[in-house]
């Protein structure tokens, strides 16, 4: 397994530099977009940089990073139910305020979740050829919440399987509980938020909007209490407590092995797919480190650390399932060992 097992360890580690460069990318994409004139030039400028990533070391058919850079269809977003029909302009209330934020034309941004493609993670990268409008809800000066094409598209499987009566782990700005509601498989939607400013404001400004607001029930509470409760009254269930892999992570560990409890309950999870992929780089680094018999010691721990060293623990006295790389780093066996985490 070392020969196969190294060549894996080195696209990982490819997998967490190329995260690295997106995120720079996407963190100063505006500034950029505004350096070249909002004009197609900075659709350039990003071929041109990825061109010389691929060259210098992603020159394989299989990462051929600008190939997974679409342009998408800007009508088929503002069409959306909820950006077409939910006004959050002009609304400000204590310390949350909603702002128009804008996506400049071929400024580029995450749309999808990750790809993995023979062992590569793919980041769908979208742009629109004209200006896209989208409200974002600030608390003080930091984003709280937004709806962009991300949102839009990374929700859509779970809105599509959600029938009977739903409960939805985290309000936001109401997306997922509004494009339920409208379905007519959807009886009712029960919401868990913990946060009563954001409770209140949503039920002065955005409920009312809502065209079936007598589907949705708000409950203040924690999530990871509520969860507690053996309740047999939900149909299916969607957990969005995170903003992203890096806080989701240990959310959803928690919230996967809490889920346990709802047995008739069918549980989705936000981005599950991009944090599997993280479990599956925590299996990679570990196999490797096990196989080289690396001591892995860090003075200020990750998540990522804490999950390897739960994995060397679940593993101690089963050697005899290490054996099957493919099986090990497949996300239908990770999804299981994640109970376990």
């Amino acid at each position: 397994m070392t020969k196969k097992l190294v060549n894996l360890y080195q696209k990982n580690l490819d997998n967490q530099q190329m995260a690295e460069f997106y995120f720079y990318l996407l963190e100063n994409t505006k500034d950029i977009a505004m350096q070249y004139d909002n004009s197609i030039q900075y659709f350039d400028f990003i071929i041109n940089k990825l061109d010389v990533l691929d060259f210098v070391k992603y020159n394989d058919e299989n990462y051929q990073i600008k190939d997974n850079i679409k342009c998408l269809n800007i009508q088929e977003y503002l069409n959306d139910p909820y950006v077409k029909n939910i006004c959050l302009k002009n609304i400000k209330k204590d310390q949350f305020y909603f702002k128009e934020e804008t996506f400049l034309p071929y400024e580029c941004f995450i749309y999808q979740d990750i790809i993995l493609k023979n062992d590569r993670e793919i980041t769908p990268i979208g742009y629109f050829k004209q200006a896209y409008k989208y409200i974002a809800l600030y608390e003080n000066k930091s984003i709280w919440m937004l709806i962009t094409p991300h949102e839009i598209n990374t929700m859509k499987q779970a809105i599509n399987a959600s029938f009977g009566n739903v409960i939805t782990f985290g309000l936001g700005l109401g997306y997922f509980a509004y494009m339920c509601s409208l379905k007519d498989n959807v009886s009712s939607v029960t919401i868990i938020e913990k946060n009563e400013k954001i409770i209140e404001l949503f039920k002065q400004y955005i409920l009312p909007q809502f065209k079936n607001f007598n589907k949705i029930k708000i409950i203040c509470a924690d999530a990871l209490d509520y969860i507690n409760k053996d309740n047999q009254f939900y149909d299916y269930a969607f957990v969005d407590l995170y903003k992203s892999v890096d806080d989701g992570l240990p959310i959803y560990l928690k919230m996967l092995k809490k889920s346990l409890i709802w047995s008739k309950t069918k549980f989705e999870f936000w981005i599950e797919k991009s944090l599997l992929l993280m479990l599956r780089r925590c299996m990679i680094t570990f196999l490797y480190e096990k196989d080289n018999k690396i001591d892995y010691i860090v003075e200020n721990k990750t998540i990522y650390d804490e999950i390897i060293a739960k994995m060397a623990e679940y593993f101690k006295d089963k050697n005899d399932e290490i054996k099957e790389l493919e099986k090990l780093i497949s996300l239908t066996y990770l999804k299981k060992l994640a109970y376990h985490l």
